[in-house]
């Protein structure tokens, strides 16, 4: 039987699990985990997390000139939010060099690891010409 977990189900069974792998707890506000159980319980689980994309970060007033502090500002204030909920991590996708250098000072890097994607919608012709 397959079916999804409740709250406390993931509490008793699942981030015990992750903290014995050294891997962080799910946040159960941005979570599902749907498990496979037999005649003796809980066999295996796969988790669907909400994990945050930062972006795009847009300028809607062209004409103001501030140095890059209003920039500034919104990454600060967005990175201490990230810490504060305990997101387990986040993405951006530095487009420009820009945000490549926020991404470095709040210590971001590169993924090393394997990661793939699935985007939801058409993608056009020419983009994958």
């Amino acid at each position: 039987m397959v079916r999804w977990l409740q709250p406390a189900e993931i509490f008793e069974h699942v981030n015990p699990a992750l903290a014995r792998n050294g891997w962080a707890e799910l946040n159960l506000d941005t979570c599902r985990v749907l498990g496979s159980f037999d005649d003796d319980g809980l066999v295996e689980v796969l988790v669907l997390q909400l994990f945050p994309l930062l972006g795009p970060m847009l300028r809607l007033d062209n004409e103001k000139r501030d140095g890059g502090e209003t920039t500034r500002e919104l990454a600060e204030f967005m990175f201490e939010y990230l810490q504060k909920e305990q997101a387990r991590g986040f993405f951006a996708i530095a487009e420009s060099p820009f945000t490549k250098r926020i991404c470095v000072r709040f210590g971001m890097k590169p993924l090393e690891s394997p990661v793939y994607g699935f985007v939801n919608s058409p993608v056009p012709e020419e983009v994958t010409q």
